[in-house]
């Protein structure tokens, strides 16, 4: 396990255990596949007005107490200890802060065989591994995050990244993109718990891309204003989106209400699955689906806002999704 607090204006950055700071998590993943050297993991979002500051941990799975990173970035100024809902860092002489409250931030981490490269807003940092074959599937981010843009999984020797992703940090709180590092394949599933919330009105989109082109090969469209509904469109062979389904009632979603869906990839089409129920299925418009696929990403318009609790990669068993709804049921735990 490596714990690091960052301290000292160094390049190099040595470790030390104490003092704790307690995890308060916010997102959590069960990774598409282990991080392993040469993989990256990019964080970005925004910190809150009284950060303390942000908490990354990767670890062998989702309640190990010793994970292979557990890095702590303290924010720039120290918060007071009147501030209510803040905890200020235990330790303050021996923190350097990084981050700036109420400032955007982008984490890059990038395993080597025996070091962690670390870049904290354009600033590189190396850090020592201990373990060098150690691997790891779960990554948890905690701290005082106002709210977070990028969760990225970066594999060794990625496919081309569509033209939307970046490694410059998304300025919206009405925006996350998350990567699949590697191919997908029939039988897997991507599960995404988010909270829409703010009053009613706006929309909802969740798209999942192909390749490098900027249309996606699926998206679906919640409307929260009036009348309420769900539209479901893909890309077809002439890499145009085409509406295919369109639906007013039941409405799945709730200002304010955390929601789960499932999507999962069969040989023939999309299966999608929203709080333990079998929503909708929708067939592949072009070839090379669902090994194409490279990533989703969601995003809102005023004044509706959403915030990503975690997304996870699991794998039903089937090529044909069998029970694959059980994944977006709040009652199933992932492990």
């Amino acid at each position: 396990m490596v714990k690091v607090f960052f301290h000292m204006k160094r390049r190099r950055v040595s470790k030390f255990t104490e003092p704790e700071v307690s995890f308060s998590e916010k997102y959590s993943s069960k990774l598409a596949k282990p991080f392993e050297n040469s993989d990256s993991i990019i964080v970005a979002g925004k910190l809150q007005k009284l950060s303390y500051g942000l908490h990354i941990r990767i670890a062998k799975d989702s309640s190990d107490p010793n994970p292979i990173l557990d890095l702590f970035l303290g924010s720039y100024t120290p918060p007071r200890a009147s501030d209510t809902d803040v905890t200020p860092d235990p330790n303050p002489t021996h923190s350097l802060y990084f981050l700036n409250r109420n400032e955007y931030f982008l984490i890059q981490i990038t395993a080597t065989p025996a070091l962690f490269e670390i870049e904290i807003n354009g600033r590189p940092y190396v850090l020592e591994r201990e373990h060098s074959e150690d691997s790891a599937q779960f990554l948890k981010i905690g701290g005082s995050i106002a709210f977070l843009t990028q969760v990225q999984h970066r594999a060794a020797n990625p496919v081309e990244w569509p033209l939307w992703q970046s490694s410059n940090v998304v300025r919206s709180e009405n925006y996350f993109l998350s990567d699949f590092p590697v191919q997908m394949q029939a039988g897997q599933v991507v599960v995404i718990t988010a909270l829409p919330y703010g009053i009613s009105g706006g929309s909802l989109e969740i798209c999942l891309t192909q390749d490098a082109h900027p249309v996606p090969a699926l998206k679906l469209c919640a409307e929260f204003g009036e009348p309420q509904s769900v539209t479901l469109m893909g890309m077809d062979s002439e890499q145009e989106l085409q509406e295919e389904q369109r639906r007013d009632s039941p409405f799945p979603f709730q200002i304010n209400r955390k929601f789960r869906l499932a999507i999962g990839f069969t040989l023939q089409c999309f299966v999608l699955a929203i709080n333990g129920n079998n929503y909708a299925s929708f067939r592949y418009r072009t070839s090379n689906l669902p090994s194409s696929l490279n990533g989703y990403y969601m995003r809102t318009t005023e004044p509706l806002k959403v915030k990503i609790i975690s997304t996870d990669h699991v794998n039903s068993g089937s090529d044909s999704c069998d029970g694959f709804e059980g994944f977006s049921d709040f009652s199933h735990s992932v492990d």
